[in-house]
């Protein structure tokens, strides 16, 4: 009984009512624009408000088990201080939400809050609760963000896709912040001080392209993504305590010695451009995960890769040759792209690899399958080519394990 109304969608008031076992129903999906009054809604933890609701909520009308709340697109109601239960720990507002809240509107238990596309009001401080740690903008939200508007308990701040606002006061973001990702637009220069010291994940959206002033990323940072049109010179700006690297599409300078800290483990680069990453100490012992993926197109001399690699990811334009020791002897897991067009030599793969994924649904040289390693596991191919494989035409050594590969679009 309680697996079968566990979730329950209702789009009349009289459905909600007379339903036989209302007492048991955990998440309510109501989806009608009847206002709620109290003792309509069961004792359910979860709360739908449809595409069709847009009613003031009185209190009362939501039980106290609900923990969570969700406004869907519609709604657009002005809420009023003890209005929404102090039990809501999760509150999703609606897209079209576009009013402006007051102190007390979001209760102080709310621990998740997430804005809708349309909400783009200026935050005053007191408006989200001390309870929030995890806070998520909407894509049209673009205002200066005040001093301690935004409390010290948020520990995850996403902003949206057109937040473009200066960050500049050491007061703008919480002194407790641990990860921060900016939205597409945002591409305004940076002071030093403007991230808070607790920082450990940032990401830039496509957008951002400004310097990195020094000594301005935060010492305990250990995730750093930038987007695809930033281009400027990362030697000497990285942290030694950043472990995970993105650079984007149009990063054209190179990777000199000692650029990357030696603490770093997991590198993707994006770049159309060579960026030297293959010369004598650019790329870090320690590194376990590479990832040369979108323009990325050249030829991998042999030995140039770190001992210490286990995944290694040869992205979409890749299409040269893999030459022998060009891949360390302990990759185990090897991804290969869309264009790829090579036959895979038995010389050309070391026998750690266990995992082997082939992109491209045009690959023509099926038959060069027939001599990898022992050691290889499983294979991902497109399924056009699991097709032409499983017609037995092509034998694969019998430890192997032929998957068909989800190909993203």
């Amino acid at each position: 009984m309680f697996q079968k109304y566990e979730e329950v969608t209702v789009t009349d008031l009289e459905s909600l009512l007379q339903h036989d076992h209302r007492d048991f129903i955990s998440h309510l999906v109501y989806d009608c624009n009847i206002r709620l009054k109290k003792g309509y809604v069961p004792n359910i933890k979860t709360l739908t408000l449809g595409n069709g609701f847009n009613k003031r909520l009185t209190e009362g009308c939501i039980p106290i088990s609900c923990t969570k709340l969700v406004l869907m697109r519609n709604f657009n109601q002005i809420i009023k201080p003890g209005e929404l239960p102090s039990s809501i720990k999760y509150l999703t507002f609606s897209d079209h939400y576009k009013i402006k809240l007051l102190e007390g509107s979001i209760p102080s238990s709310v621990t998740y809050l997430e804005f809708g596309h349309q909400y783009n009001i200026t935050l005053e401080k007191g408006i989200i609760p001390n309870s929030v740690t995890h806070l998520k903008m909407g894509l049209g939200y673009n205002r200066y963000m005040r001093d301690q508007a935004i409390p010290n308990s948020v520990r995850t701040l996403i902003l949206g896709l057109n937040f473009n606002q200066s960050i500049t006061t050491t007061g703008a973001l919480p002194t407790n912040l641990e990860r921060l990702d900016f939205g597409w637009a945002f591409n305004k220069p940076l002071v030093p001080g403007c991230f808070p010291p607790s920082l450990k994940s940032l990401r830039f959206g496509s957008n951002f392209s400004h310097p990195i002033p020094d000594n301005c990323l935060p010492q305990g940072l250990t995730l750093l993504e930038f987007g695809e049109f930033f281009n400027h010179s990362i030697l000497g700006k990285i942290p030694s305590s950043v472990t995970s690297l993105r650079i984007g599409s149009d990063y054209q300078h190179d990777l000199d010695e000692n650029c990357l800290p030696p603490s770093l483990l997991t590198l993707s680069i994006n770049s159309k451009y060579n960026n030297n990453i293959f010369g004598k100490n650019v790329l870090p012992q320690m590194l376990t995960s590479l990832s040369l993926c979108g323009y990325f197109n050249y030829q991998i001399p042999p030995n140039a890769l770190p001992q210490s690699l286990l995944f290694l990811k040869l992205g979409h334009y890749f299409n040269c040759p893999i030459l022998k020791d060009s891949i360390p002897s302990n990759v185990s897991t090897l991804i290969i792209g869309k264009i790829f067009n090579y036959p895979l030599e038995p010389q050309s793969l070391p026998e750690s690899i266990t995992t082997i994924s082939i992109e491209n649904s045009l690959y023509s040289h099926i038959p060069s399958l027939s001599f990898l390693p022992q050691s290889v596991k499983t294979l991902y191919v497109p399924y056009v080519l699991y097709i032409e494989i499983s017609s037995e035409l092509i034998k694969l050594p019998p430890s192997i394990k032929l998957l068909i590969k989800r190909i993203d679009r």
